[in-house]
């Protein structure tokens, strides 16, 4: 729905969400994103930086009850409302104040207290890793500037590091291979299940609603004891090389988190970075100017335009033509075969029969047609290619 009305309003307001009721604070943060075209965005009279990808993140000055956000961007003004909590008074106990204690965690309940043996020694294809994509399903996750869900960037790393080990001889398995909803606790019991060497847990952080989002932005691993750190250290070291100070590393960190309470098998949970701030949506975009001639070669700019461009337009009339067939389209079948049967019943089975034989043969004209889609695709890519290159001058 974020992306729905992205395509339908000048402007999108992420976080915090229309309706939402926050909890008691005098500041939280605001990001969203605009369409291309406006260059101008105020909040609360306050005049907001947009970022190259149309990304926006501000903060805000909140009141108990009721906020009502003005926002202008470009010739367009909205109102965002949200309502805030009410401070609770403080309670005194004796000279103190009444503190709420520390809550203990224990290990997962399914793991044994001694650590399996360590895998020195093991071939690549001895050793199995199961590596967990945070979220997934009806939990989202946090959100970015443009709406997309955490859980979509912890998959597409889980992705991308699967790929990497499996390509080494290692041997991979995940908690989840889809847009899946899995509980928390049979998460790391996929370790167990699978007998595996090390559970690996990917998401993607935010900051705390009072924190301004452009101002935090690091990649940590967390782990929960000594079998963990280990692990966690030894992934930390490699990012920190990757990113080489892309992103700013904070090492890793002690957590009493789910995933990591695990004595038995080495766990750990990666936060690989912000999903919040919008230098984070610029490192996919900048991403692109830094492929190798190689990557270049294999993806082709013209495939590069078309995807940046034509396939924006696509979205746009399937959402468009999606809206209508599936909300006009089904009343007027429908109610003409209920108006038929009211007329004449005999006359009325020639819908009954047709309505089922239509809809079957507008399935099978989409099966068909999507290997076809391909094609034109690549086609589109071809004659990109050829008007590219006719007007830079550079055919050879």
């Amino acid at each position: 729905m974020v992306v729905l009305a992205a395509l339908l309003a000048a402007v999108t307001v992420t976080f915090p969400p229309a309706g939402t009721k926050m909890p008691a604070l005098d500041q939280c943060y605001m990001s969203g994103a605009v369409e291309r075209g406006v260059t101008n965005l105020t909040v609360q009279g306050k005049p907001v930086e947009i970022y190259k990808t149309g990304g926006w993140v501000t903060m805000l000055d909140l009141q108990e009850g009721l906020n009502m956000i003005e926002i202008v961007a470009g010739s367009e003004k909205t109102n965002h409302c949200f309502t805030v909590g009410r401070k609770p008074l403080p309670v005194k106990t004796g000279e103190s104040f009444a503190q709420v204690a520390e809550k203990k965690y224990e290990k997962i309940p399914y793991a044994k207290d001694a650590a399996r043996p360590h895998p020195t020694g093991k071939q690549p294809s001895e050793i199995k890793i199961v590596l967990d994509a945070g979220h997934g399903g009806k939990d989202p996750g946090t959100r970015s500037p443009h709406g997309f869900c955490e859980k979509e960037a912890n998959l597409r790393v889980v992705r991308e590091i699967a790929k990497a080990l499996e390509e080494k001889g290692y041997q991979v398995v995940l908690t989840r291979s889809d847009d899946t909803f899995i509980d928390l606790f049979d998460r790391p019991k996929a370790a167990h299940t699978n007998d595996a060497d090390a559970f690996v847990s990917i998401h993607h952080n935010a900051p705390g609603f009072s924190t301004d989002p452009r101002t935090v932005r690091y990649h940590t691993v967390y782990y929960w004891n000594p079998l963990g750190q280990r692990l966690a250290t030894a992934i930390n070291l490699q990012m920190a090389t990757v990113l080489d100070g892309d992103i700013p590393s904070r090492g890793t960190l002690h957590a009493n988190y789910a995933v990591t309470r695990n004595p038995e098998i080495p766990s750990c949970l990666v936060e690989v970075d912000f999903m919040t701030t919008p230098q984070a949506e610029e490192a996919v975009f900048d991403h692109i100017q830094t492929f190798s001639f190689t990557e270049l070669d294999a993806i082709g700019s013209d495939t590069l335009i078309t995807r940046l461009s034509d396939d924006v337009n696509q979205v746009q009339t399937g959402v468009n033509m999606g809206l209508r067939l599936l909300l006009r389209s089904p009343f007027i079948v429908l109610g003409a075969m209920v108006m038929a049967f009211t007329i004449n019943v005999r006359c009325a089975l020639v819908f009954a029969v047709t309505i089922p034989i239509l809809f079957g043969v507008t399935f099978l004209i989409m099966m068909l047609s999507i290997p076809l889609f391909g094609k034109v695709q690549a086609g589109l890519d071809r004659v990109t290619a050829l008007t590219r290159e006719n007007l830079t001058g550079v055919r050879v």
